[in-house]
């Protein structure tokens, strides 16, 4: 809880370190970091495989909870000024393994030990660019749709794999300059267990009962982090009802619904894998 408490009061740091070069677009480095602050975890879901559950209109049918997991730990405070912007990240306050994208990766070592802050979200949009695009032709749309939030990320990078952090750098995706890390005094890192996100954090799946013009049944993945909802694209199911039993997959996980029954306005369901532990997988993130 402590470390919770800890990493909360670094992103709050962060942001009045960062968010004001961000709003001017104006803040360094072609790098754009690929990772979700918090995933699911490999962790036992609510309900055991196999199980089937009788769900009404509205109600939650599986929950698996999200944190930060393997997250990383430095053992001294590290400081360090990157073009004009002061990051500061504490001693025992967890960071994130994270792997570059865009231009200025090369300077970083192959993608091997970087480890970040949680990014600092403007909620401004910027356009892709033609290279950037066409360096991100091995990217998921997910990553490529992620690169225009404008964003910044404190990072640090243990370039030799001796398990210190020996470089830095402040990933920003409103500039497109390659700008290379800086090198910092060693900070030994070291791993430690999964950290649960406090508060109602869970990825879920929700039964929405029966709707639309030819009845289809609405199945909907959702994403809580310390009770706040997250807002995506592609988090919807259908399955019609005259067809069943009818398997789905999402994020890894598999359910089957066996029956509905119109009268109860309920459906059977079984649970048949969990999640993959990872990152959410939605199409786009949006700030509410």
């Amino acid at each position: 809880m402590a470390s919770t408490r800890n990493l909360r009061a670094t992103c709050k740091a962060l942001t009045a370190l960062l968010i004001v070069p961000l709003l001017l677009g104006n803040g360094p480095a072609d790098y754009f970091i690929h990772t979700d602050p918090y995933q699911i975890l490999p962790a036992d879901g609510s309900v055991s495989m196999g199980t089937v559950v009788t769900v009404g209109k509205n109600e939650v049918f599986y929950r698996q909870p999200i944190g930060i997991p393997d997250p990383v730990i430095p053992s001294e405070n590290i400081s360090f000024e990157f073009h004009g912007l002061t990051a500061r990240m504490e001693k025992g306050v967890p960071l994130i393994r994270s792997k570059a994208l865009g231009s200025a990766k090369r300077y970083l070592i192959g993608n091997l030990g970087i480890f970040c802050a949680p990014p600092v979200v403007s909620g401004k949009r910027r356009p892709l660019g033609w290279s950037e695009a066409w360096g991100m032709m091995s990217s998921t749309i997910i990553e490529i749709k992620k690169l225009r939030s404008i964003q910044a990320q404190a990072c640090v990078v243990d370039s030799d794999g001796d398990g210190a952090a020996d470089k830095a750098f402040i990933a920003d995706t409103a500039r497109r300059e390659d700008v290379r890390p800086i090198d910092i005094p060693p900070v030994s890192l070291s791993v430690a267990p999964a950290i649960f996100l406090p508060g109602l954090s869970e990825a879920r799946l929700m039964f929405n009962g029966r709707g639309g013009l030819v009845g289809n049944l609405n199945i909907s993945f959702q994403i809580f982090e310390s009770g706040e909802p997250l807002s995506f694209d592609n988090g919807q199911m259908l399955i019609g009802s005259a067809n069943l039993p009818q398997t789905r997959q999402f994020a890894g996980a598999s359910y089957t619904v066996l029956s509905y029954d119109a009268a109860t306005q309920t459906a059977k369901i079984r649970i048949d894998r969990p999640f993959e532990p990872g990152e959410y997988k939605v199409v786009e993130r949006r700030v509410r």
